[in-house]
């Protein structure tokens, strides 16, 4: 297991202690405006077009935005992605999603989106190395959970999987599964 996969679940860990003995002494309300975003690590399975198939780890992110439909039902717009350094060079996967999050009670909450995603991955088959950036439909789902700690900041632990159909010259469908820390303001 890599150092920064350790570190990190350890970080995330000492976190929750604190985070938790807050919890409960503010609602759980969802009304007009909200704002979040994410950090933390994942991991990536790309198939090429060839057919072969790699899986990598990298950082993951996500920021959203919207508002409530009703106290326990969210719709928003996000971006989400996963990216990693190759042979010195930034690689990834990106999406841009409309988002559908449901609160079937207290913090814990599902969520599912559908948009359009971006891969850029080194195009090694030339003569020059080259970056190319493939396009497709993208699909998301997560869960989690959240603790308020003041009014209108929650905190909590994510875990979200997104897939790409790309079909392109270079990459044919794309996954990644990322774990992170949100952060959410509600106005």
């Amino acid at each position: 297991m890599k150092l920064i996969h350790v570190l990190a679940g350890a970080s995330f860990a000492m976190l929750l202690g604190p985070v938790t003995s807050l919890a409960g002494s503010h609602p759980q309300k969802h009304h007009n405006f909200f704002i979040g975003f994410n950090a933390g690590v994942g991991v990536a399975d790309v198939t090429l077009a060839e057919g072969q198939s790699e899986g990598n780890s990298g950082g993951a992110a996500n920021v959203r935005i919207g508002g409530a439909i009703r106290n326990n039902v969210l719709l928003g717009a996000e971006l989400t992605g996963w990216v990693r350094k190759e042979n010195g060079h930034p690689v990834g996967i990106a999406n841009a999603l409309f988002a559908l999050t449901y609160f079937p009670s207290d913090g814990f909450f599902i969520r599912a989106g559908m948009g359009l995603g971006d891969t850029h991955f080194m195009d090694t088959s030339g003569a020059i190395p080259e970056s190319k950036d493939e396009f497709g439909v993208a699909y998301a789902a997560a869960i989690g959970y959240e603790w308020r700690l003041t009014g209108k900041l929650a905190v909590g632990p994510q875990v979200e999987y997104n897939w790409l159909s790309v079909h392109g010259e270079l990459i044919d469908k794309a996954s990644y599964l990322n774990t992170t820390l949100a952060f959410n303001w509600y106005w």
